[in-house]
């Protein structure tokens, strides 16, 4: 994670935490910016990633330095003041859609994707588990050991749902909740389909939890009946939400 500095100005709407792919950083601001305005900094995380041809991976790129980036403010463009990379330990909440709607070879597929993602943690992240629809509590963070054992249990032990539709956003807040106060990092991972009938919580108190505190959302759906609304807050909360289908991560591989 690279971290920049970067002038902005009073007036200007707070900037959020921001996860970048390609070497690009745009903020929109919604206040003018006057000539004479007082100058102060703030800090923006940004994620670049380059794609890796002998490993058929992407990897992070840490080269970068000031003279490599711009941000923009409005109709402005500044340069970056400082820039920092930070190789910290990260919390992340994993989030299962073990609701009624789901299938059971959907759901083993789902933690099995859960799990791998789990076990490939660098030592010092912790995890977090959450069960959409299940009605258990949340959490508390562990290691990737220790949390992807307990996924892997889950494949064949399926808590029962108390919901048949889909409680995403009564997930997402838990999460949210589970990540406050914020550390520079936290993410939530939700594997499931991520419509929502009968939560509590609505989507703007999820939205406003997450932008608040800089918790960037992502996902992955084995459903093509996701949601514009999911989509929507994982890409206000700086990430990307995927899809791909059970038939397709089910063939033998080539």
């Amino acid at each position: 994670m690279l971290w920049m500095e970067f002038p902005t100005f009073a007036g200007a709407s707070a900037a959020k935490p921001l996860s970048v792919v390609l070497a690009a950083c745009l903020l929109s601001a919604t206040a003018s910016f006057g000539q004479q305005a007082e100058e102060r900094t703030c800090e923006v995380p940004l994620v670049v990633e380059a794609y890796d041809p002998p490993s058929r991976n992407s990897a992070p790129v840490k080269t970068l330095g000031v003279n490599d980036l711009l941000v923009q403010l409005g109709t402005e463009w500044f340069s970056v003041a400082s820039a920092t990379i930070d190789d910290g330990p990260k919390r992340v909440a994993v989030i299962l859609d073990g609701t009624g709607r789901i299938s059971q070879d959907e759901w083993r597929m789902e933690v099995e994707l859960a799990a791998t993602f789990v076990e490939h943690g660098r030592p010092g992240d912790t995890f977090a588990l959450l069960l959409a629809g299940a009605g258990s509590a949340p959490g508390p963070f562990g290691p990737a050991k220790e949390i992807g054992k307990k996924l892997r249990q889950l494949k064949s032990s399926r808590q029962a749902s108390t919901n048949s539709g889909g409680s995403t956003y009564d997930a997402l807040l838990a999460a949210g909740n589970l990540l406050n106060p914020p550390r520079f990092g936290d993410s939530i991972y939700l594997f499931g389909r991520g419509g929502d009938s009968g939560s509590t919580a609505g989507l703007e108190q999820v939205r406003d939890l997450l932008l608040k505190n800089g918790v960037r959302f992502c996902g992955l759906s084995l459903s093509a009946s996701l949601t514009s609304e999911v989509l929507q807050l994982s890409r206000m909360a700086g990430c990307v939400f995927s899809f791909t289908s059970l038939k397709t991560l089910s063939l033998p591989a080539m």
